[in-house]
């Protein structure tokens, strides 16, 4: 099983696909939505609620790889910033802990493997494709429609990582 993720303080989605390439579970922590994460709630409780679910996942499916998208930053949006490198920091350390071999993937890199396209990414295309996979196995897609529309963008994303990796691992850079 391949682990995607889509790290951030707001909202991170996740996604587990095995090597085939099938969606087997993808989900979003959502704040102001799940328990004890709320607007109020500082980030690293946060992070902390995303490791407390990653844990309990893992507890049930042990992952071969988890691969996340390298963080882009906005100089101008600085506590957002902040809130993705904590997020990418703690799956970092989870990943250590665990013993789960650490991917990242730039997000036009697999955006475009998703696609087969260079150049600029048409994001819907990206969503409709990754969702056309998700539907193959009923219980993701179940999973998917479950999470406010507004949100599945990053569970999606969460999925397109994870296949972008199953399909071409070589496409990732290994965190070390």
């Amino acid at each position: 099983m391949i682990l995607g993720i889509d790290c951030g303080t707001a909202t991170f989605g996740w996604a587990l696909v095995d090597e085939a390439g099938t969606v087997c579970d993808l989900g979003a922590i959502v704040q102001g939505v799940d328990n004890n994460v709320d607007k109020s709630t500082d980030s690293s409780r946060r992070v902390a609620n995303q490791v407390d679910k990653l844990r309990e996942m893992l507890s049930a499916t042990r992952a071969t790889a988890a691969v996340h998208e390298a963080g882009s930053y906005n100089p101008r949006q600085f506590k957002m910033s902040v809130g993705l490198a904590m997020s990418i920091g703690a799956v970092v350390g989870f990943a250590r802990t665990w013993g789960i071999p650490l991917f990242e993937l730039p997000p036009k890199r697999w955006q475009q493997a998703i696609t087969g396209k260079p150049g600029k990414v048409d994001y819907d295309d990206v969503y409709r494709r990754v969702e056309q996979r998700v539907a193959l196995w009923q219980p993701a897609m179940d999973q998917l429609s479950a999470i406010k529309p507004r949100h599945r963008n990053h569970a999606l994303d969460a999925a397109g990582i994870a296949l972008c990796h199953a399909i071409d691992p070589s496409l990732a850079t290994r965190v070390r």
